[in-house]
């Protein structure tokens, strides 16, 4: 059993995290704890608890919301914990994936900002610096690797047309992606690794398109990309014959 102690907002309460591999199906748990609560001594129990025992959890976001309104659980403790459950009960690679933006779509710097000056139609970018958009551009013989690679010839890409809400939007990945640092996370579970690029086969994107991504595409912050990248890449590893955690 893991275990993270965090401050509360207030400065009576303290916050309790971990993951209990002593159960059956290992679990999330959270705690709220106030300045006279003492387990050990065996005090009553606390204020708060979720997950964890009789009510086991692999959902991260369900203890994130029932201890929101008592203090901040930083993005880095919620990739630790993610791991750690992961690492003892196995998340099918999609399912991890929804999990990471889930995280992720709580930082407002992981967002898209949409400009003033969008072009018309436009393809997004991803890279390891962050969001570049460009005006599509027909005359390139082919646009998408050159805008990925430019200069580079004979570059093979992967193209995923099920990554988000718009089914028009393809992403775009070159194939031996799955060596590279996750750059981003898309709210469907699937992973940016590397430069990728986000449009259409034959036309960019519009403003709506740009606008689902922007509620869609969350970036992996700097200082969490190595971590989230063994993560990830580990999970991949496994293949897809994990079930669903149930």
């Amino acid at each position: 059993m893991s275990r993270l102690v965090l401050p509360g907002t207030d400065p009576r309460h303290r916050l309790v995290l971990g993951v209990d591999t002593t159960l059956r199906s290992p679990s999330f748990f959270g705690l709220l704890l106030t300045d006279t609560d003492h387990e050990e001594a065996g005090a009553d129990a606390p204020p708060i608890r979720v997950g964890g025992g009789n009510a086991p959890l692999v959902d991260l976001q369900q203890v994130v919301t029932v201890l929101q309104p008592y203090g901040q659980i930083p993005l880095s403790h919620q990739v630790r914990l993610l791991d750690e459950l992961d690492q003892v009960f196995p998340y099918p690679l999609r399912e991890l994936g929804r999990h990471l933006a889930a995280i992720f779509a709580q930082d407002p710097a992981s967002h898209l900002v949409i400009p003033n000056d969008l072009p018309p139609r436009s393809v997004l970018i991803l890279t390891d610096q962050g969001w570049h958009i460009s005006p599509w551009q027909d005359d390139l013989e082919e646009p998408i690797a050159q805008f990925l690679f430019p200069g580079q010839q004979d570059v093979l890409l992967d193209e995923c047309s099920n990554c988000t809400s718009s089914p028009a939007v393809l992403l775009f990945t070159r194939e031996e992606a799955e060596t590279l640092p996750v750059t981003a996370i898309l709210r469907s579970g699937v992973a940016c690794c590397g430069p990728a690029a986000l449009a259409n086969d034959d036309r960019g994107l519009s403003l709506i398109q740009v606008q689902v991504l922007a509620r869609e595409v969350f970036r992996v912050p700097e200082a969490l990309r190595a971590q989230v990248s063994r993560l990830w890449h580990r999970a991949a590893a496994r293949g897809e014959e994990w079930n669903e955690h149930e």
